[in-house]
């Protein structure tokens, strides 16, 4: 079955764990594209994964780039130890903006296609494996010969 947006993978949370930045830093920043009810599920599994003692503030883009690269401007000049952008719009404001932070995307569909690959970048693929999909097609339908696909 595919993994719910709003869970963490694994190798996320250990990174987050142990990532020096966060060692003796309180201070994390959520930048969101807009507050839709799928980025709001990714929200909930990134806080619910975190250790206690964290001090997160939040900005919403309201789906305005502009707005976000003013709010990502604003969250550089405060040196947050992490900022977690969810949403391409977050993503591409935190690219634009900020570039000596660690930055943690989610929710982002086909990060290369948008060069979120900077050095200070990594994040969560907005991707579900052909062979996860096919397995739950499956489990859903287990009767079922063929099936057809459209791949874009």
């Amino acid at each position: 079955m595919a993994r719910s947006p709003g869970r963490l993978r694994p190798w996320l949370f250990l990174w987050l764990l142990f990532c020096p930045a966060l060692a003796s830093a309180t201070d994390i920043v959520i930048l969101k594209s807009s507050d839709i009810a799928a980025y709001n599920q990714a929200l909930s599994g990134f806080k619910a994964a975190l250790p206690g003692g964290i001090v997160l503030s939040e900005y919403d883009l309201q789906g305005d780039l502009e707005k976000g690269r003013k709010l990502a401007r604003k969250i550089r000049a405060a040196d947050p130890a992490l900022v977690f952008a969810v949403g391409l719009k977050a993503a591409k404001a935190a690219q634009l903006e900020i570039v000596d932070i660690p930055v943690v995307y989610s929710m982002v569909l086909d990060p290369a296609k948008y060069g979120l690959n900077t050095p200070n970048m990594t994040g969560i693929l907005l991707e579900v494996p052909i062979e996860r999909q096919l397995s739950t097609i499956r489990a859903v339908l287990p009767n079922v010969k063929h099936i057809g696909t459209l791949y874009d």
